[in-house]
C-alpha cells in the first residue's frame, strides 16, 4: 500500500521532508479547480439588486464590488517567485517554492510535542488585491498547532494576487495541514 508520502509525491512531485523529530504533511488544495473550497448558503436568497449605478450614492457601487470575496476567480493568487510565461508551470513552481518556505518555518510547539498532540488543521485566509495575507481562522484542528500554522502563514510574503478579468480581486482560501511527530 502506497505511504502518505507517496502519495503527496504523486500529485506534487517531490517527498515531504523530516524536519527534526517530526513531519509536516500538507494537503493542499492549490490544483487546478481544487484551490477553493466554495460555500454556499442555500437558506438565504439575496434579492435581485434594483439599483443601478447611476442611482447609488458616488462610490457606493465601486465599494461593494472592492468589498466581495471570491473564492474561484480566473487566475487564482499564488506563493511569489516564480516567473515562468506559462501559467500552470508558475503555478506548479509557485506550490513548490510555498511547501519550501512552510517547512523552513514551522516550529512544532514544545508543549504540543509534549503532551504528543497531533492534529489535521485547517485554516482560512484571505489573500488581498495587494497580495497580503489577512483575515485567518481556524477551521479545524488543536488550537496550539493551529496557532503555530497561522503564525507562519502571517509570516509569508505577500503573494501574486488573485485576478478577474485582468483585475486584482480579494480570494478566499482554505488550506488543510496534517501535523504530526515524526515516528
Amino acid at each position: 500500500m502506497d505511504s502518505f508520502n507517496d502519495k503527496i509525491a504523486a500529485k506534487t512531485g517531490s517527498y515531504s521532508l523530516p524536519i527534526k523529530c517530526l513531519t509536516f504533511s500538507l494537503l493542499l488544495f492549490l490544483l487546478v479547480n481544487s484551490t477553493c473550497i466554495q460555500t454556499v448558503d442555500h437558506q438565504k436568497e439575496e434579492p435581485p439588486i434594483q439599483n443601478s449605478p447611476q442611482s447609488l450614492p458616488a462610490n457606493s457601487y465601486t465599494t461593494m464590488a472592492e468589498d466581495h470575496v471570491y473564492t474561484v476567480v480566473e487566475q487564482m493568487p499564488m506563493f511569489p517567485g516564480c516567473n515562468e510565461e506559462d501559467y500552470q508551470i508558475r503555478k506548479k513552481c509557485a506550490e513548490k517554492d510555498m511547501l519550501r518556505y512552510l517547512y523552513k518555518h514551522l516550529k512544532y510547539p514544545p508543549l504540543a510535542r509534549e503532551q504528543g498532540i497531533e492534529s489535521n488543521v485547517v485554516v482560512r485566509f484571505i489573500v488581498e488585491k495587494d497580495g497580503s495575507l489577512t483575515n485567518f481562522k481556524t477551521l479545524k484542528g488543536a488550537p496550539i498547532l493551529a496557532n503555530e500554522y497561522i503564525r507562519v502563514l502571517k509570516s509569508m510574503p505577500d503573494w501574486l494576487p488573485g485576478k478577474q478579468k485582468g483585475t486584482p480581486v480579494r480570494v478566499q482560501f482554505n488550506i488543510p495541514i496534517k501535523i504530526h511527530l515524526e515516528e
